[in-house]
């Protein structure tokens, strides 16, 4: 659906033809850290677990460099694997151990996605150019391997996206004004598991719609401050994650 298909700001595809689908379908992860790290006494938290639903585990595993090695759906047995090289993030996604498709991903100097290659076979793909101004992305260009085109612009307002306009509609967001990003947002999760990311704005994501709010997020906080839940609510379709960090 349209404000669900957008959260991550991006589009996805399936085979040759380009649609709107949740980013949330696909199991894979970038490292993202849980909690930013601005000293050396300041606790630093990445998340290794998710919980969908109350029962879809998906676990997160991290390497030796600190970026994330493999992400496996303990359900659905969808396994990501990540492999590094400089600013190229090469993802190998399958299930059961059967290939499902490779992603590349190249980021900026802000480690945001500069350029996306989703790839099904030879023949079969989507690429996905990035441009930004500064840290916040302003457009993003889609092409098939038909040669068909797609792009979405994003206006930005207070540090954060405010609309979304692309081919088919246009998004509205509203944010918890009082309530800083962190990883727990909805949103950065549906990064998270998409394998890149393109933002990272100033507060935690409240509603999204077309104009008016329909989807709407709601979060729940451990003694520390964390998100320890992020629930979507749209019409009578819920979907929740609860959130484990390792911190140190």
């Amino acid at each position: 659906r349209g404000d669900q298909a957008v959260v991550c700001a991006v589009k996805l595809y399936t085979m040759n033809k380009i649609i709107f689908i949740p980013v949330i379908l696909f199991a894979l992860c970038v490292h993202m850290a849980g909690c930013k790290k601005d000293n050396a006494k300041k606790e630093y938290c990445r998340i290794t677990k998710l919980i969908k639903n109350g029962n879809e585990e998906i676990d997160i595993k991290y390497g030796d460099n600190e970026k994330v090695s493999a992400i496996e759906n303990m359900v659905t047995k969808e396994l990501s694997t990540y492999k590094y090289s400089k600013d190229t993030v090469f993802i190998t996604a399958s299930k059961n151990g059967n290939f499902i498709y490779k992603l590349i991903v190249t980021n900026n100097k802000d480690h945001l996605a500069s350029n996306v290659m989703m790839e099904w076979s030879p023949v079969a793909w989507v690429n996905q150019a990035f441009t930004y101004e500064g840290k916040r992305i302003v457009n993003n260009k889609a092409t098939n391997a038909d040669g068909e085109t797609e792009s979405a612009s994003y206006i930005w307002e207070n540090g954060n996206i405010d609309v979304l306009v692309n081919e088919q509609e246009t998004i509205h967001y509203e944010y918890y004004t009082d309530k800083n990003f962190q990883d727990g947002d909805f949103h950065a999760i549906q990064q998270l598991l998409a394998g890149y990311r393109i933002y990272e704005y100033k507060n935690l994501v409240k509603s999204s719609g077309t104009p008016n709010p329909s989807t709407y997020y709601t979060y729940i906080f451990d003694e520390q401050g964390r998100v320890a839940e992020a629930t979507a609510t749209k019409n009578n379709n819920v979907t929740s994650f609860k959130i484990e960090y390792d911190c140190q």
